[in-house]
């Protein structure tokens, strides 16, 4: 079996971006309130630490959308999924 690296995400700096986190098979994201909660509190906590600025958001129950303008996106949203993938898959 052979493993291929995701290609690196294009950033445009001062352009909005569209951010899926999806569920295996379809599976929802996010399964009550204090899921949606959790994800803002660490979207919050990594936005800040790695400066990006959000401008909208919205949660969806299967899949995530944000906007964004700073060249930090990368790293906020990498450690923001890995955090949230490890927190779901404990529930």
């Amino acid at each position: 079996m052979y493993f291929i690296p995701r290609i690196a995400r294009t950033v445009a700096s001062g352009y909005p971006h569209h951010v899926t986190q999806r569920g295996n098979y379809q599976q929802p994201v996010f399964e009550d309130e204090s899921d949606f909660i959790r994800y803002l509190q660490w979207l919050q906590e990594y936005s800040t630490k790695y400066p990006l600025k959000i401008w909208a958001y919205c949660l969806m129950t299967k899949h995530v959308c944000v906007p964004e303008k700073e060249d930090s996106f990368a790293r906020t949203f990498n450690t923001l999924h890995m955090r949230y993938s490890q927190y779901f898959n404990q529930i």
